[in-house]
This record gives structure tokens, C-alpha cells and sequence, in this order.
């Protein structure tokens, strides 16, 4: 898997899984990869949770609240 650094983006780790976890999107357009990355250093592997979402999902939802995907369910 290649990516580049988000603008605006950060990162943790999940203790429960053991795994590292990046994530954000990148507000200026230049990539619409909006999807957690998730590496297992046990494995050396990395992994998402789904595919980018297209670029015209992203809303605001009642909230006032950023979202994206299909659903309004994704950062």
C-alpha cells in the first residue's frame, strides 16, 4: 500500500489491537483518501477500513458535523 502524508491528518495507537492507526483527509484536494490506515507491527502490514469515498459524498451533515460516504457515515 503507498500513500502520501495528510495535510491534515494524525495519528494513535490502538492498545486493544496492536496496531497503529493514521488517519485524516486532506481538506485542499489533492487526494480524497479519507479511509483510517491502519499497520500491525507484529506483521508488518497495513490495511484500511474502506475505500476512499467519492469525492461528492462529502457533506455537512445536521450536526454541522463533516462527513463522507454513501451512508454520511465516514470522517
Amino acid at each position: 500500500m503507498a500513500f502520501r502524508r495528510q495535510a491534515h491528518g494524525g495519528s494513535c495507537f490502538d492498545t486493544k489491537r496492536g496496531r497503529l492507526v493514521l488517519f485524516g483527509s486532506n481538506t485542499h484536494g489533492r487526494t480524497w483518501m479519507n479511509s483510517p490506515l491502519f499497520f500491525d507491527p507484529v506483521t508488518t502490514t497495513w490495511s484500511r477500513a474502506y475505500d476512499d469515498d467519492k469525492p461528492e459524498t462529502y457533506t455537512v451533515n445536521a450536526e454541522g458535523i463533516p462527513v463522507a460516504g454513501s451512508r454520511g457515515d465516514h470522517p
